[in-house]
C-alpha cells in the first residue's frame, strides 16, 4: 500500500511539474457534414464579394472567479448563473445585457454549514433554489471533495439575500463505508412546475452506483427510482433529460422516470455541461473543443454555429466546464486551464457584417502533433480573429507510410511552391533545407525580435550559418544527469556513467527512456566530422557502450520499471519532442538511483533538493553545451510572408512565451527561449501553490522550499554557454533505431549493425 501511494503521489506530482492532465488532442470532425452549407461558403471566397456573417468571441469580465458552475437561468430579459468560487461559497451572477457584463446578487453562505461545500444546486420555481452540501474532506490530497452522508436546503431569495430551511428528502440510510466518498445527490434539477430529480451515487473506492429519483414535491418522498450504470440529469423547461454516457439522450416521463423517446447524443457522449436545449422551439445546442453547434431535437440536422479553430475554446490547454445560450444569436461558456483554475468566459454573438472566412491564412507543419505549437496558435488566433491558422502533423495522415514518406510527400510539395508557410523543424533535415534555398533568412525581418536583450542569443547563433537565421529556436530544454552528489559528480562522460551505474546494487542504477536514440542524438558532435562524414569507428563505440548500459539496466522483480526498453521496434518513428524527459521524481521516490533526460520544468529543478531527509541531489549537465530545441524557419516561397514572419514574432514575445512558464501546456514542458519571461519563471510562486507542495511534501516525510535565487542564475549562466543542437534527423535515427535494436536483442552482430547504420547514413548524405 506504502508502494501504492508513492506512485500515485508522483503522478500528482509529475502533474503538477508538467502541467497534468494529459488530455489527448481531440480531431476535428469533417465540417462538411456538420455543416452542408460550408463547401459553398468555401466556394464564396472565390466571389468578389465576400460572405458576411460570423460569431464574433470576446472575453467577458466577471465580478467574481469561478472554480464551478452549478446551473443557469434565462427568464424576462435577464440571464443568471449560479456558482461556486471556491469550496464553501455559494453565488450568483446576474446579467441584463446578454451576458455583456454581470452584477453579484447580494448574497452570502453564511446559511451554509461551517466546513460544508456545495455538491449541486439548481434555480427553481418562484424565486427558489435547491441545494445539496457535503462536508468538506480534511485530506489535502482529496480536493476538498464533500464527504459523509448530505444535507439538503431550499433557498428562498429575499431581495436582501438567502434564507435556507432543510429540505426532507427520503433517501435510503447508508451504509457506514459510503460515507467516506460522499453520499447523496450528486445532480439535481428542478422543473418550472417544482418538481425536483435527483441522481443518488454513492459506493466505495472505485465502484460507485447510481440511481436516478423523482421525489414528491410536497413530502420529499421518492415517487419512483431508476437504477443506471452512471447519470446525469437536467430539467430544460418540464422536460426531464437523462445521459447515461451511452451514447444517447432520453427524455423520461417526469411523473414515473419511465422512458418517453430517445435521441442520439450530441458528439457521442457528452456532459450537459456543454448543452444547452430550448424545448418551445425544439433546438438542441452543444459545444466541443471543434465548434458550437445547433441541432434540431431529433438531432437530424446539425449545424456548425462556431468554428471551433476560430475560437478559443479549441485551445488545447483548456477545457470547457460550462456552455448556455441566452438566444440563438447568443452563447456563453466557461473555460479553464489545465489547473482547473483560473475560469474564464466568453461571449459569442452573431455579428451580420463579419466575414465569414477570415480574409487570410497560414499553414504550419510539424512532422508530429505539437501540444505547444497548438497552444501558440490558439493564442495567435485569439488576437487575430481575421487570420486562419491551418495546422498540420504529417504523421497525421492517413495515407503517409512513414515518417520517410512524409518528408518526401513535404518535399515534393515545396518545391511545387505549395508547400506550408512556417515549418517547425523537429525531425526534419533542416541543415539540408538551409542549403538548398528552401528556407527564407530572418535575420532581418526577426531583428528586433530577436535582440540580445530580448532572448538567449547564444541559442540562436547556434543555428546561424554564415550570420544568417533561418532556423530560430521557439524554446528549449537541456539534457541533464540527476542523482545523487556523491554519485554523480564523477559522471562526466557516458564511460563514467556505466561504470557509476555498474557499483549500484538493489534498485535501478538509472532511470531513462528511448536510450538508444537518445545518446545518439546527444553525442551525435562525437559521431559526424567537421567536414559532415560520419565516423565509423565513434559509431561502432558508442553503439557498443549503449549495448552495455541494456544488459546492465534491465528492470528487477518487484521495482517500478521507469527505464524504458531500451529495445526500440525497427519501424518505431523517432519523436524528438517527446525523446526523454528527466525522470526526477522516480529519484526523489528512490525507485532509481539517477536518471539522464531533458529538463524543462522550473518545478523539476527545484525538487532536484533536498526535500526529503537521506537525500542531497543534485544534477549536472550531460553533456555540455547541448540542447533540444523547438525549432522554426519560414518556407522561402511563402506567399503569406509577412503573416508568418509576424507569427513567430509573436513566438518569440513575452506573451506567446508565457505558455512556458505557466503550466498550460499538458505533456513534454520546454524553457522559454525570452530572458524576461525565464526571470518570471524563476520568481517565487504563489503562497498557496507554496502550500501545496509543503503539504505533499511533509507526507512523504519531508519539507518544501523555493531555491535561493543563486541556484536559478546558476542554471542560467549554464545555459548561456549551450551552442549545439541536439541532432533529431529523423531519418538518421531511424536508420540507427533499427539496426541498433537488432544488435541489442542479439538479432545481428556488432559490425553487421554498424555496417547497415553506416551505408543508411552515407547513402542520405550523398542525396
Amino acid at each position: 500500500m506504502k508502494k501504492k501511494l508513492s506512485f500515485l503521489l508522483a503522478g500528482i506530482l509529475l502533474l503538477l511539474s508538467i502541467s497534468s492532465t494529459a488530455c489527448s488532442s481531440e480531431k476535428s470532425k469533417p465540417r462538411d457534414a456538420k455543416n452542408p452549407a460550408s463547401s459553398k461558403q468555401a466556394d464564396s471566397k472565390s466571389q468578389e464579394t465576400a460572405a458576411t456573417g460570423r460569431y464574433r468571441e470576446e472575453t467577458i469580465s466577471f465580478p467574481l472567479p469561478v472554480e464551478t458552475v452549478f446551473d443557469t437561468e434565462t427568464r424576462e430579459g435577464s440571464a443568471r448563473i449560479l456558482f461556486e468560487q471556491k469550496p464553501g461559497d455559494f453565488s450568483c451572477c446576474k446579467s441584463t445585457d446578454n451576458g455583456l457584463t454581470w452584477q453579484q446578487e447580494p448574497w452570502d453562505a453564511d446559511w451554509l454549514p461551517q466546513g460544508y461545500r456545495v455538491v449541486s444546486a439548481c434555480f427553481a420555481p418562484e424565486g427558489t433554489l435547491i441545494a445539496s452540501t457535503g462536508k468538506i474532506s480534511e485530506n489535502p490530497l482529496d480536493e476538498q471533495h464533500a464527504t459523509g452522508a448530505y444535507t439538503y436546503f431550499k433557498l428562498t431569495e429575499t431581495g436582501q439575500g438567502l434564507t435556507a430551511a432543510p429540505l426532507p428528502l427520503e433517501l435510503p440510510e447508508p451504509k457506514e463505508e459510503y460515507l467516506k466518498n460522499g453520499y447523496g445527490l450528486s445532480s439535481i434539477s428542478c422543473s418550472q412546475d417544482g418538481r425536483l430529480f435527483g441522481v443518488l451515487q454513492y459506493g466505495l473506492d472505485e465502484e460507485h452506483f447510481f440511481q436516478v429519483l423523482g421525489f414528491d414535491r410536497k413530502s420529499g418522498a421518492v415517487d419512483w427510482k431508476r437504477d443506471e450504470k452512471a447519470a446525469e440529469i437536467k430539467v430544460y423547461g418540464n422536460s426531464l433529460y437523462l445521459n447515461a454516457y451511452d451514447g444517447t439522450c432520453k427524455i423520461l416521463d417526469p411523473s414515473s422516470g419511465k422512458d418517453l423517446s430517445e435521441t442520439a447524443s450530441p458528439s457521442g457522449k457528452v456532459f450537459f455541461s456543454c448543452m444547452d436545449i430550448n424545448p418551445e422551439k425544439e433546438k438542441i445546442f452543444y459545444c466541443d473543443k471543434t465548434g458550437i453547434y445547433g441541432s434540431d431535437a431529433a438531432m437530424a440536422l446539425n449545424e456548425l454555429l462556431v468554428d471551433g479553430r476560430l475560437s478559443s475554446f479549441s485551445d488545447i490547454s483548456c477545457d470547457i466546464k460550462y456552455f448556455f445560450h441566452i438566444n440563438e444569436k447568443v452563447f456563453l461558456l466557461f473555460l479553464a486551464d489545465q489547473s482547473g483554475e483560473n475560469m474564464k468566459l466568453l461571449r459569442y454573438e452573431y455579428d451580420p457584417k463579419l466575414a465569414t472566412q477570415p480574409e487570410q491564412e497560414i499553414r504550419i507543419f510539424s512532422l508530429t502533433s505539437n501540444d505547444a505549437i497548438k497552444k501558440l496558435i490558439s493564442d495567435f488566433q485569439s488576437s487575430h480573429p481575421d487570420v486562419s491558422v491551418n495546422y498540420e502533423a504529417g504523421m497525421e495522415d492517413p495515407n503517409a507510410k512513414d515518417t520517410a514518406d512524409v518528408i518526401n510527400i513535404l518535399n515534393t510539395e515545396i518545391m511545387a511552391g505549395n508547400g506550408p508557410d512556417i515549418l517547425f523543424l523537429n525531425g526534419l533535415p533542416w541543415e539540408s533545407y538551409q542549403e538548398k534555398g528552401i528556407l527564407m533568412d530572418l535575420s532581418g525581418s526577426l531583428a528586433s525580435a530577436m535582440e540580445e536583450d530580448k532572448v538567449f542569443g547564444n541559442l540562436f547563433d547556434a543555428y546561424k550559418t554564415e550570420s544568417r537565421q533561418y532556423v530560430i529556436p521557439i524554446s528549449f530544454s537541456i539534457p541533464l544527469l540527476a542523482g545523487e552528489k556523491s554519485q554523480i559528480a564523477s559522471a562526466a562522460s557516458l564511460d563514467s556513467l556505466l561504470e557509476m551505474a555498474s557499483g549500484i546494487e538493489g534498485i535501478s542504477p538509472l532511470d531513462a527512456g528511448n536510450f538508444l536514440p537518445y545518446v545518439f542524438s546527444i553525442f551525435w558532435q562525437d559521431i559526424q566530422k567537421t567536414d559532415g562524414s560520419i565516423s565509423r569507428e565513434a559509431v561502432k563505440n558508442l553503439l557498443e557502450t549503449v549495448g552495455k548500459f541494456d544488459s546492465l539496466l534491465q528492470p528487477k522483480e518487484d521495482i517500478f520499471p521507469t527505464f524504458s526498453s531500451l529495445n526500440l521496434e525497427a519501424d518505431m518513428p523517432y519523436d524528438g519532442n517527446a525523446c526523454s524527459p528527466l525522470g526526477i521524481w522516480n529519484v526523489v521516490y528512490k525507485n532509481s538511483a539517477a536518471s539522464v533526460g531533458y529538463l524543462g520544468s522550473i518545478q523539476e529543478f527545484t525538487a532536484i533538493s533536498d526535500h526529503i531527509p537521506g537525500q542531497n541531489l543534485s544534477c549536472r549537465l550531460f553533456p555540455e553545451h547541448v540542447f533540444l530545441a523547438l525549432a522554426a524557419g519560414i518556407n522561402s516561397k511563402s506567399s503569406q510572408m509577412e503573416l508568418s514572419e509576424e507569427f513567430l514574432a509573436f513566438a518569440l514575445s513575452e506573451e506567446g512565451q508565457t505558455i512556458f512558464i505557466n503550466g498550460s501546456l499538458p505533456v513534454f514542458s520546454q524553457f522559454p527561449v525570452n530572458r524576461q519571461v525565464w526571470d518570471a519563471m524563476a520568481e517565487k510562486p504563489s503562497q498557496g501553490e507554496l502550500e501545496h507542495l509543503q503539504q505533499i511534501f511533509q507526507m512523504l516525510g519531508g519539507s518544501f522550499d523555493w531555491l535561493p535565487a543563486e541556484e536559478y542564475e546558476k542554471l542560467k549562466q549554464e545555459v548561456l554557454e549551450l551552442d549545439t543542437p541536439a541532432m533529431e534527423n529523423t531519418v538518421v535515427l531511424d536508420a540507427i533505431s533499427g539496426s541498433g535494436s537488432a544488435y541489442l536483442s542479439g538479432g545481428k552482430s556488432l559490425d553487421m549493425a554498424v555496417n547497415e547504420i553506416m551505408q543508411t547514413l552515407e547513402l542520405y548524405l550523398a542525396e
